[in-house]
């Protein structure tokens, strides 16, 4: 079974990058996945990478 319409939608993608963060985990947790979840987390740096790009000016 395949499904191609979106899961996730937002206006401003570049403007809410953290918005879109918490939307997927949210979107993992809602499917009960949670070894891919675990899994995820190990590898995740999003916080890190955001700090940076904010100090940085690339996003509001």
């Amino acid at each position: 079974m395949f499904h191609y319409g979106s899961l996730i939608t937002v206006t401003d993608a570049l403007n809410e990058p953290a918005r879109i963060h918490n939307m997927i985990y949210k979107l993992i947790r809602d499917m009960n996945a949670n070894a891919v979840l675990k899994q995820i987390k190990e590898i995740d740096d999003f916080d890190e990478k955001y700090a940076k790009g904010r100090s940085l000016g690339y996003f509001r």
